[in-house]
Parts: C-alpha cells; structure tokens; sequence
C-alpha cells in the first residue's frame, strides 16, 4: 500500500493528523513528543515506503519547505525566552555558548578525527553540529527531570542560542 497516489491536499490532512496523533500519544506515555514524532516519521517514511516527501511534492516545493521548516525550528525557541530570566544567569549562560561551546566543537573535532578517522574538515563541521541541543530536544528533557529553576533556564538559554550558532559553526 503506497499513499504516493493519493492526492496533495489529502497527503497534508494525513500528516497534520499524524502530526496531531503523536504529540497526543506522547502526552499520554509522557514522552517527549519529539520522540514519537520521529518514530511515527520513520515508520510511514523509510521504514514501510508509505510516503517519500520529495517524490510527491517535487523538488521545486519540497526544497523550499524544508528550508522554511529549518528556518522555523531554529528560531522558534526564541520567541519563549524570558528576558528577565537573564539577569540572574547571564554570566553562565555566557560562558557556556561561548568557552564551552569551543572547548565543545574542538574536543568533538578532535574526537572524530582521531578516533573514528574522519578527515579533519568533516569532523570540525561535524564537531559544529554536535553542539546543537536545541529547545526541542532540551525543554521535553527539562520537564522530565524536573530539575531546579536556575539550572531550567540556564540549560533553555544555552540550547535557544546556540541552535542557529552550531550550524554557522558547521
């Protein structure tokens, strides 16, 4: 059974209500949503040949997309800062995004290079994405490990900032 045949329109209706069904489902096995939506992706995608994006869009419209829906994931987090937050966690907010996201990168670089035998240039962008946490990957983390206030929003700010950082890096 193929959904390649299945008009446009429809193709969207199903994946807004898989889109919808995941975040509901990881609700209530308390999962981070971002979890189940990759599975759910994985499954109807390359797992049972359900759907292949780029075959039913086209590449004309699938390329753009893309780069919107990175776009978006990227800055989204922004918009949930809460600037009075930083006055009390600027300072290790500051030294996380910027020594240690370099001690980071070097270390990775360093890492792939010796000991998987990566050439250099691909393990330093390599190094560069892997300092990408993101706030759709730490917030879902966060609220799991319930962990105090301060170290909350530390860990939001540093996630939020050096989400469009890593890939610059890279």
């Amino acid at each position: 059974m193929s959904l390649l045949n299945l008009p446009l329109t429809l193709l969207i209706v199903i994946f807004l209500a898989l889109g919808i069904f995941s975040q509901w489902f990881a609700n209530r096995i308390k999962w981070p949503s971002i979890v189940v939506m990759a599975i759910v992706g994985l499954l109807v995608g390359p797992v049972f040949g359900l759907i292949n994006p780029q075959e039913s869009l086209g590449e004309e419209v699938f390329s753009p997309l893309v780069s919107l829906a990175v776009a978006i994931i990227l800055f989204e987090g922004s918009s949930n800062l809460d600037f009075r937050e930083i006055k009390g966690i600027s300072k290790a907010v500051i030294r996380i995004i910027t020594i240690g996201a370099i001690i980071a990168w070097i270390l990775g670089a360093i890492t792939l290079h010796y000991i998987i035998g990566f050439s250099l240039s691909i393990s330093l962008v390599l190094g560069g994405l892997f300092l990408i946490t993101g706030p759709t990957v730490i917030q879902p983390l966060l609220k799991q490990a319930k962990v105090k206030k301060r170290v909350d929003s530390i860990l939001r700010w540093e996630s939020i900032i050096l989400d469009p950082i890593g890939p610059m890096l890279a």
